[in-house]
């Protein structure tokens, strides 16, 4: 299933639900439904490897810059080959190193009563 992730695999998946050998969710094509699990897999991840919110924070760093400031040259503060490219055109909040920040940081802070967040 990981082999085909992009969305121009659509027919893939079709082809294989109607041979029975999809799962039975189906993939997700809307892009609200992709963004979601970009940031479940980056955020498993990241816990994967140990890595606390103020360490997501320096890996994204600069990545919550103005898409103005991100069009051409990455600004000093930023690494020529970091995570800043990643949906640079987009607002900040809606970009993927943005929401995997955000992801992380609610994670360390837990609603009351609530203490499972991404658990699975």
């Amino acid at each position: 299933g990981l082999a085909a992730v992009l969305p121009w695999h659509g027919g893939l998946w079709q082809m294989a639900r109607r041979e029975g050998w999809a799962p039975a969710a189906g993939p997700a094509v809307l892009d609200a439904e992709r963004r979601a699990l970009h940031t479940r897999l980056d955020l498993l991840a990241g816990r994967a490897f140990g890595l606390a919110a103020d360490d997501v924070a320096w890996i994204v760093r600069g990545c919550d810059l103005p898409a103005d400031r991100l069009r051409r040259r990455p600004p000093p503060a930023c690494h020529s080959k970091g995570f800043w490219r990643i949906d640079r055109g987009l607002p900040p909040a809606e970009r993927r190193p943005d929401r995997w920040l955000a992801a992380a940081r609610a994670v360390e802070r837990p609603a009351a009563g609530c203490h499972t967040a991404c658990a699975e």
